[in-house]
């Protein structure tokens, strides 16, 4: 008893002086979920912060996301980037990550997703399209950002995992279509079908069986064999070219494309610009 109570206060000792420790890393690190122009309420803002942390923390590639009004649209891209490297996002030697800014002017909402590092890599221009497609798919116009901003989370862990793999999300890559539900008329052909197809062969297999009991009758190999002997004779045979018919067609003209492959004109990989800090950043947005 004594030896567990001691094992109690060992625990308990050594949680006072590391529980600080993990405190002050945490707190090291900006939030990453920051609402100020109240989209969401403050379980849905910390459900979402809570995910951020829990994936940017595994992955080592941060996911932050900041809304405000201060946000300008012709400015987003510089502001956007100037958010990340001056207020301390960034994991690894890289400052790998990514920044969703989301602003709102006379227009209605527009969105930018800024990355850095190995972030550049994970999200290709086609993969930030994607993310913003994500999104508008689940915010319901706006009335469910929580919904959206949830999903793309989940989404963006998704591409890390892909880029971690060696293939990162590109042109290349086509979203399952989701699979139709089941008519019931084609259901219930393909059961008929699938009876008839049982019963086709068990017939096969039954007529078979009673040929193969049947010796009186055998099939002849070649032609000659229905023949009686010397019933036919030919005595002269030659070949006849009668006709002779040439056609002719113009040779294709080979095109050449310079849109840089599909994807709506993406070219594939990641587009870069240089901050104002002097870091590189790669990213894309546009109006909701």
């Amino acid at each position: 008893m004594k030896r567990i109570i001691r094992l109690l206060l060992v625990a308990f000792v050594l949680t006072l002086t590391f529980l600080p420790v993990f405190t002050k890393v945490k707190a090291e690190h900006p939030e990453r979920v920051i609402d100020e122009m109240g989209l969401l309420t403050e379980e849905e803002r910390q459900e979402l912060e809570d995910l951020c942390d829990e994936v940017s923390e595994r992955q080592q590639v941060d996911v932050v996301i900041v809304i405000s009004d201060k946000f300008t649209y012709d400015n987003m891209v510089q502001e956007a980037d100037d958010y990340y490297d001056y207020n301390g996002y960034g994991l690894r030697h890289d400052h790998s990550g990514s920044l969703l800014l989301v602003g709102k002017d006379s227009e209605g909402y527009f969105v930018y997703i800024s990355t850095c590092g190995y972030g550049i890599y994970c999200y290709s221009d086609y993969g930030i399209d994607h993310l913003i497609d994500t999104i508008v798919a689940s915010y319901d116009e706006g009335n469910n950002w929580f919904n959206g901003l949830k999903e793309y989370i989940n989404r963006c862990d998704e591409l890390i995992d892909m880029a971690n793999e060696g293939k990162p999300y590109d042109i290349y890559f086509d979203d399952p279509e989701p699979e139709p539900e089941p008519d019931p008329m084609v259901e219930t052909a393909k059961s008929a079908g699938i009876s008839a197809g049982l019963g086709g062969i068990a017939a096969l297999i039954g007529t078979t069986i009673l040929k193969g009991k049947n010796k009186s009758v055998y099939h002849k190999h070649e032609a000659r064999d229905y023949a009686r002997p010397g019933s036919f004779k030919c005595y002269n045979n030659r070949d006849l070219y009668l006709y002779s018919r040439t056609t002719a067609a113009p040779r294709p003209k080979q095109t050449s494309s310079g849109g840089g492959g599909g994807g709506g004109g993406f070219r594939g990989g990641s587009s870069t610009h240089t901050s104002s800090s002097g870091r590189s950043h790669g990213g894309g947005g546009r109006r909701l």
